[in-house]
């Protein structure tokens, strides 16, 4: 899988700023200060025991960049039974790595402490997990956690304090309620996983999260007189006050970013959890950080509650509003994707050039230029060529140089972005071989078909000539190429045909 940068949507937009990539051995001084700053010195992993992760399993460990510096990282690999676990621990558990395991595991995740306030980490988790099901094979995803609070709970044992609730029935501890909170099952204990961790006795804790990672929407139902619109506000004044353990609510401005206030990204999922239980609603932790203070965060609800009330007045309704989850197979997800623009050969380049607002129209490239016509005053000069046009590795594609030759450039496009697409998805196509999947395409130009018909010899037609620059045939081609067996692989006609 290639490491191009590209952004990833998962409940909106990763904001401009944040992409998310595989990582590479060039990463290392960062990944090594990362490691440094998220773990204490006795729990730090080698350098050697990086790389290690790197070049075992590349397609599984993937970087944060915010302003182009690298902020949080996550390992993982691939296994087929849970049970391998047991008996290794967090330094070798890569070398039980099996490219084809059903199972994800998460090795760590790790993200640079002054980052955490702002989310990052719950968008680096929500992408690695549905970076990680979108894989072929894989079935199930699992981490080994560890407790942050278990040593000032010495009174009890580990295996007791790691399913102790607080009256949300979730964990008490910080950061199994963050695996929680992104919907994951607390199982067991893995002795000696992590044996120089003294404050939980060198015990490492499973976590499971479930086959179908569903993203709760927001859902309102019924709420408390004193929790109506106009005192929303002072609702979550008095959450914070019971997070951060404040005692005076008056002293919060409605206007400071939660994260100016100290709380860090545990804190307001913590937030987030109390806002549910007292207004029957579910929210997702990553709300509070698109709307960062407590005036947007009251404004966003007064908004939704207005609305679904006006909804149920309309419809003559007076029950609550419950959640509904829609069908898995009614739900639609762009999970790869791939280009080729003028100025731009990857997603990654073609966000840059648009976010820098860069003029892709440029002169004639001097290897596509008719001189003659190029001199005559009349001829446009410029315009938007992509790179490369006349590059193709006809071989790769099973293509003979003849049939090659004779190819429309745009079914060879549609060969190489496919294939990239599938790439960027992390999907293993061979996996695709015979299964029922379609192929729909579009392409319009006849250029290269006019530019052959007035080449090609009358009384010698030439076969590839016909399926190289036939629209129609294009869908097909990519069919065949991937052994794809599904009917359903048309042209789609561009609008101004229609």
């Amino acid at each position: 899988m290639k490491t191009e940068l590209y952004n990833y949507t998962a409940r909106q937009a990763m904001p401009d700023d944040i992409t998310i990539r595989l990582a590479k051995p060039d990463d290392m001084p960062s990944l090594l200060d990362i490691e440094q700053a998220c773990w204490p010195k006795a729990l730090q992993v080698s350098e050697k025991d990086i790389l290690n992760r790197l070049t075992t399993y590349p397609d599984g460990q993937c970087v944060m960049i915010h302003n182009d510096q690298c902020i949080g990282v996550m390992y993982s690999i691939r296994i087929h039974n849970k049970k391998i676990i047991y008996g290794h621990h967090v330094k070798n558990i890569v070398d039980c790595h099996e490219p084809d395991g059903a199972i994800v595991l998460f090795i760590s995740i790790n993200i640079l402490p002054e980052s955490r306030q702002s989310g990052m980490g719950e968008r680096l988790l929500d992408y690695m997990l549905s970076y990680s099901m979108a894989k072929a094979g894989v079935e199930k995803v699992v981490a080994v956690s560890r407790c942050q609070h278990y040593c000032n709970r010495k009174d009890m044992s580990l295996m007791d304090y790691i399913h102790q609730q607080d009256h949300h029935q979730l964990s008490v501890d910080p950061i199994l309620r963050f695996h929680q909170l992104h919907g994951a099952h607390i199982k067991q204990l893995i002795p000696g996983y992590r044996p120089n961790d003294i404050d939980n006795q060198g015990f490492g804790v499973l976590v499971e999260y479930p086959s179908i990672l569903k993203k709760p929407q927001i859902i309102h139902q019924t709420a408390s007189n004193d929790c109506q619109p106009d005192n929303l506000s002072e609702t979550i004044k008095t959450c914070i006050c019971e997070v951060t353990k404040q005692k005076d609510p008056t002293c919060l401005s409605t206007d400071t970013p939660f994260r100016e206030m100290g709380m860090e990204s545990l804190e307001i999922a913590e937030l987030c959890n109390r806002l549910n239980s007292i207004l029957n609603i579910h929210l997702t932790v990553d709300i509070f950080f698109d709307f960062f203070t407590i005036n947007k965060v009251s404004d966003y609800l007064k908004n939704h509650m207005q609305s679904v009330q006006e909804l149920s007045l309309k419809e003559g309704k007076s029950k609550s509003m419950i959640q509904k989850n829609l069908p898995e197979s009614d739900k639609i997800a762009i999970i790869g994707m791939a280009c080729r623009f003028p100025g731009a050969n990857t997603v990654g380049e073609f966000w840059k050039m648009l976010k820098n607002g860069i003029d892709a129209i440029s002169t004639i490239p001097e290897n596509r230029m008719n001189q003659m016509l190029f001199n005559d005053s009349t001829f446009p000069k410029h315009g938007g060529y992509l790179n490369n046009i006349d590059c193709f590795d006809a071989k790769f594609f099973r293509i003979s140089p003849h049939e090659a030759e004779k190819l429309d450039p745009q079914h060879r496009m549609l060969l190489e972005v496919s294939w990239e697409a599938f790439e960027n998805s992390g999907i293993d196509v061979t996996r695709l071989q015979g299964s029922q999947t379609g192929i729909f395409a579009g392409i319009f130009s006849d250029d290269y078909k006019l530019l052959q018909g007035k080449s090609l010899p009358y009384d010698h037609p030439d076969l590839f000539y016909a399926t190289g620059t036939s629209n129609s045939t294009v869908a097909g081609r990519l069919s065949y190429f991937y052994d794809f067996k599904d009917h359903a692989s048309h042209w789609i006609p561009p609008a101004h045909l229609l």
